[in-house]
């Protein structure tokens, strides 16, 4: 039977929103990269997608939203790096949240941190159809992550929570999401890996927000990294040849390679090489079955095989792959990877591409051995992300 009452409501919230759009158009949101790293190495992986907390009302950048809060926040408490991608839409509703993922690579994720309803309580959607919504988000995500991967969704925070919306409107939708909220906590406490958290400060307090959030996720975190590292990158079932199908992808999409040396890249290579001491550097790309230097020192060759290169090992790993002695690293009787470059010593870090494959490696090498706890990897792992971001800024503008 048609609710009647709920159809005038809804109208009357409508027009209201529909009122308060051009007024919210004007609060300042963050704008370029979507994605925020804290320093350290070994990294956590954490998407933040939603509305409301994850768009940045009212912030400048990511890093100074919730985004940013929460890299810097779980660092402090795991002593590892963190990395954060957003995936935010100030309109994003729960039954367009399937499509809003469609084509990620959820199964790079640890965590993936849901703030979603904030327009579907503007919209007085039902308990019953966010349940069911709900449900089949939580099943996508299910499918296309990491068995490892948990999942974490945010309470809806009060619609009043935004000075734009206020008054007797702000009320009826406040309580919308309460009964939404109660849903949520009905079907995280159903499902294996994902957990319910509700914030305690009601307003748009990012420090305060991320500070809850990253004790309240910390168990799961660390849970998921535990049972991720003797796991295969991917999802679940999925083939080595699907996995490597979709690495190439990234590389030839990434548009670099084969492409002239540029100076974008070879100042991040030199300093990598200066830092660190060592004789030679290089960012290097896996494609197919060779690996091809975009970027590198004197005296390192174009390409190499695949099979003559420690960044071929480095792409399957998710921090930074170190050989204190390639001699001693290679197989018995197998020295072709050192015999390469004539070195011993290689540490490497992970390039991805804008979608997230892990397509190259920036690396550093030396002819003398060094000892396995003479390496800090933590400014290897910011050089490789400032090739990512020249990776993005070039993917933006093609």
């Amino acid at each position: 039977m048609l609710d009647f009452t709920r159809v005038g409501a809804r109208r009357t919230l409508r027009n209201w929103v529909g009122s308060k759009r051009s007024v919210l158009q004007q609060v300042p949101r963050p704008a370029g990269s979507l994605s925020v790293h804290s320093d350290g190495v070994d990294a956590d992986r954490v998407l933040l997608f939603g509305s409301g907390l994850a768009v940045g009302w009212g912030a400048t950048s990511h890093s100074e939203a919730l985004p940013g809060h929460i890299a810097r926040a779980l660092s402090d408490l795991t002593g590892r790096g963190t990395d954060v991608d957003i995936i935010a839409d100030p309109w994003l509703r729960i039954d367009t949240a399937r499509s809003a993922l469609a084509g990620r690579r959820l199964w790079r994720f640890d965590l993936i941190v849901l703030t979603l309803g904030s327009n579907d309580a503007l919209d007085l959607v039902s308990p019953r159809r966010w349940t069911t919504e709900l449900s089949k988000l939580l099943d996508v995500i299910a499918t296309q992550a990491a068995p490892a991967t948990r999942v974490v969704v945010v309470a809806i925070e009060p619609i009043s929570a935004l000075a734009v919306f206020d008054g007797p409107n702000a009320e009826r939708a406040d309580a919308a999401a309460a009964s939404l909220n109660a849903a949520s906590a009905v079907l995280a406490a159903s499902r294996s890996g994902v957990s319910f958290i509700t914030l305690h400060n009601g307003r748009y307090d990012y420090a305060a927000a991320a500070d809850q959030l990253a004790h309240s996720m910390l168990d799961d975190l660390n849970s998921s990294r535990v049972e991720s590292e003797a796991a295969p990158r991917g999802p679940s079932g999925q083939a080595e040849d699907d996995r490597e199908r979709e690495r190439q992808e990234g590389v030839d999409s990434s548009g670099i390679v084969d492409t002239p040396e540029e100076d974008r890249f070879d100042r991040i290579v030199r300093m990598a090489c200066q830092l660190y001491g060592t004789s030679g550097a290089a960012f290097a790309v896996v494609d197919g079955d060779r690996v091809w230097h975009k970027s590198k020192t004197d005296g390192v060759p174009v390409e190499v095989g695949r099979n003559q290169s420690f960044c071929s090992a480095t792409i399957l790993l998710r921090g930074a792959h170190v050989v204190p002695d390639m001699w001693v690293a290679a197989a018995p009787g197998d020295t072709s990877a050192a015999d390469m470059v004539g070195v011993r010593f290689y540490a490497g870090y992970p390039v991805e591409s804008p979608n997230g494959e892990q397509i190259g490696a920036l690396c550093i090498f030396d002819e003398k051995p060094r000892l396995d706890g003479d390496f800090d990897a933590t400014m290897l792992r910011q050089l490789a992300l400032l090739i990512q971001a020249e990776i993005e800024v070039e993917a933006l503008v093609r």
